[in-house]
């Protein structure tokens, strides 16, 4: 059972950092990504390409 936190700080989201370099940030608990363990799998899909990007 995964639990949240009583009250959210800055330091209470949630980040994902996959193998391939990606990384994701959420302001909000996730209780899925917080159920989740090193070595599942996920399927990463791209919605959409930014335009007009400085890279």
């Amino acid at each position: 059972m995964v639990v949240p936190p009583k009250s959210y700080t800055e330091n209470e989201g949630t980040t994902v950092q996959y193998d391939n370099g990606g990384f994701q940030v959420s302001y909000e608990f996730n209780p899925d990504v917080a159920a989740s363990r090193i070595g599942d799998q996920v399927v990463f899909c791209l919605v959409s390409i930014p335009k007009n990007c400085a890279w």
